[in-house]
């Protein structure tokens, strides 16, 4: 009876090879379909949660590890910042009215249209200032470096609605007249205050009147900045959309967007891919990672966080893996072919 000629292996490793690729690569590409994975993707990576202590210090003490500005901001920057200064009645304004200023300034284009910049922090700040372009991590960006740029200790934060991924993102700035930080939206035009005092509201003091934490006051204000570009029609909604969030409430570990910016890692972002980049920069301590807040946390949606960074470590290894075995296919079919031929 005719068998027919037997297979050749080489066949067989191929398909297993095409196989392996795909199912890796179909498996790495699911933490990168949605803008939402990526986000909680990035956040996954290096997250870990903090004690109070590192949320609290002041700026000329920031704790070990935090990426501190040492480069210089660009000169458009810099005039863009002297420029919104001059404006200023007062010769020494504090951190906070400059901050003010500089949120005006960043909200200055006739109208807002929709879209990202995904840019160097000075073709960011020029997109939304002449295009009216940018999220809030765009607006988070370009208010760091013109802060940067003025003197003014800055940084940033960040908060989510599940498991860390897509949220919110928006400022502090430290005011030595007031020895606090003050938290200030720069993309919802608005910071808080105490009803009573009036005085300004850390973003620490926001998280824990808004989830009613302590025993402290939980009365809270909404100021405007520039009344007609506050995205939320009551002081009611803007609250709510606020407390949503602090549950997830994280600090992102540098202020060094220009350093970032004049690394390796930033150039790969500029001329490849604005994730590429950042994991470049984490992987080489340019790009910050985050420290979450343990007060209040959603255990859930951190345990949520650590299960997607398992998860796409498990993928990369195993793309990896199947990029190995195909070297190996490749290296055996070349031998063999030398052998027969």
């Amino acid at each position: 009876m005719n068998r027919g000629r037997p297979v050749d292996w080489r066949w067989l490793a191929g398909i297993a090879v095409v196989l392996n690729l795909a199912v890796s690569i179909a498996w790495v590409a699911t933490f990168l379909a949605t803008g939402d994975n990526l986000v909680r993707l990035r956040n996954s990576l290096g997250a870990r949660i903090g004690e109070v202590s590192d949320f609290t210090w002041p700026p000329d003490d920031p704790p070990a590890g935090f990426l501190t500005a040492r480069e210089p901001a660009p000169g458009r920057l810099v005039a863009a910042a002297s420029s919104v200064s001059t404006r200023l009645e007062n010769d020494d304004p504090g951190a906070l009215a400059v901050g003010v200023a500089l949120s005006q300034d960043l909200m200055r284009a006739p109208k807002r249209v929709d879209g990202p910049v995904h840019a160097r922090s000075d073709e960011t700040y020029r997109a939304i200032v002449e295009q009216g372009r940018g999220y809030c991590g765009d607006f988070v960006k370009a208010f760091t470096a013109l802060a940067l740029a003025s003197g003014i200790p800055v940084r940033q934060w960040g908060f989510a609605f599940d498991a860390f991924g897509s949220g919110h993102t928006f400022n502090e700035v430290y005011d030595s007249k007031l020895r606090k930080w003050v938290m200030l939206d720069s993309f919802h035009s608005l910071y808080f205050v105490d009803p009573a005092s009036r005085l300004p509201l850390s973003t620490l003091e926001v998280h824990d009147r808004l989830l009613a934490i302590g025993e402290s006051p939980q009365d809270i204000e909404i100021v405007r900045v520039v009344p007609e570009r506050v995205p939320f029609r009551t002081d009611e909604l803007a609250l709510d959309y606020y407390r949503r969030g602090m549950p997830q409430l994280w600090l992102v570990w540098g202020s060094n967007v220009f350093d970032y910016e004049s690394s390796f890692a930033g150039r790969v972002e500029a001329r490849v891919h604005r994730s590429v980049g950042q994991l470049v920069g984490m992987l080489t301590d340019r790009y910050p990672a985050i420290r979450v807040y343990p007060v209040g946390l959603s255990r859930r949606d951190f345990r949520a966080l650590m299960e997607t960074r398992r998860e796409f470590l498990l993928a990369a290894t195993f793309l990896g893996a199947s990029c190995l075995f195909a070297v190996f296919v490749a290296v055996q079919v070349r031998r063999s072919g030398r052998s027969f031929g």
